[in-house]
């Protein structure tokens, strides 16, 4: 259990922390290498909760049950992340159909072919094959998946709707989405089908008003920071505490979530996470998810390799094989972010005490 320590509570950290920075000037929360980097950190919340839950579920451990709270935060904070993003990309550009051609191409299709191709593994295994559920469980069977493509499509819809008016837009993604919430509810599926998808708008909501709440939080950067946090930790405690016994104590998590979102956004004002790791990580976030709770899903069923060996042999397997099976033009990103680096320390803190006299 020494291992899992070490990669749960040292590793995991210093992979976050390595080449993080103070910065003093900037004009963004979240710049694009900064919400790969935070999706990379979301989704090793996510990985780390799926195996430290399958080890709970073998023995409780007080000290990595924490993971299976973070692991809900990770999946908010990937929501909001997914909404601040898309609307920086798109509130200039008008969205046609290659908005769809791109998703469902580069992420949707891939998607699926990697649930074909672990479900035709699982049926090897089984000696067991159904052409209709291996559709139906590829389509529709991984619900992080579906519930991200019923966000993009009232980002969609919302877009046509609002005509060009940004605050109309995020009025209405905000409202669709509670009416998806609601169905939802109605309907008796799990929660985490719905208690995250109102962070895709406030995403949204907080890149519209970024410039206004950089300049109150940069003024006030403590309160804001000590406001968001405390904020966080009370409504997580409030969700953890009362879980299960009604399902309005999931607006606590939504709640929480939201703290979150702003507690990082508040933190990326001051320090610069620069991991190259959360980077990879966060470039291939969907890979990762699928991968790796399919993984868990086969392995954990081998009689030989069970206990702390499905941890160590899910999360090695699931890099060795995203490491030779996704490719991307790495030189290049590498060549554009050196073009692209952020003022260096000195001139950071110079042009910061420029503008503050």
């Amino acid at each position: 259990m020494t291992g899992i320590y070490l990669i749960c509570f040292i590793a995991f950290p210093a992979a976050v922390l390595i080449n993080a920075h103070r910065v003093y000037v900037v004009n963004t929360f979240l710049d694009k290498k900064d919400t790969n980097v935070v999706k990379g950190i979301a989704t090793c919340f996510v990985i780390l909760a799926h195996l430290t839950g399958y080890l709970d579920s073998v023995e409780y451990n007080p000290f990595l049950h924490i993971f299976s709270v973070m692991g809900g935060m990770g999946v908010l904070l990937f929501f909001f992340v997914s909404g601040y993003g898309l609307y920086k990309s798109y509130r200039a550009k008008k969205i046609d159909i290659t908005f769809w051609q791109k998703r469902l191409l580069h992420m949707y299709l891939p998607c699926v072919v990697i649930q074909w191709v672990f479900y035709l593994i699982e049926a090897g295994r089984c000696r067991t094959f159904d052409m209709l559920d291996m559709i139906s469980s590829s389509l529709l069977g991984a619900w992080f998946i579906d519930v991200i493509l019923i966000q993009y499509a009232v980002f969609f819809l919302t877009s046509k709707m609002a005509r060009g008016r940004a605050d109309v837009w995020i009025a209405l993604s905000a409202v669709c989405s509670l009416a998806v919430i609601f169905v939802f509810m109605k309907c008796g599926l799990n929660a985490r089908w719905y208690n995250g998808l109102i962070l895709f708008p406030f995403g949204m909501f907080i890149a519209y008003k970024e410039e206004k709440i950089i300049a109150l939080a940069g003024k006030r950067w403590g309160l804001f920071f000590m406001g968001s946090l405390l904020s966080f930790v009370a409504a997580g405690a409030v969700f953890t505490y009362f879980k299960g016994e009604t399902v309005w104590v999931n607006a606590a998590k939504t709640f929480s979530g939201m703290c979150l979102c702003l507690l990082t956004c508040i933190v990326f004002l001051r320090i610069k996470f620069s991991s190259k790791i959360m980077e990879y990580i966060g470039k291939r976030s969907l890979y990762f998810y699928l991968i790796h709770i399919n993984l868990l899903s086969v392995v954990r069923t081998i009689e030989k390799l069970q206990g702390i060996y499905v941890f160590y042999f899910v999360l090695l397997l699931t890099f060795f094989i995203i490491g030779i099976g996704v490719r991307d033009s790495g030189k290049k990103d590498a060549v554009t972010a050196g073009k692209s680096k952020m003022l260096s320390d000195k001139e950071n803190k110079q042009e910061w005490k420029q503008k503050k006299n």
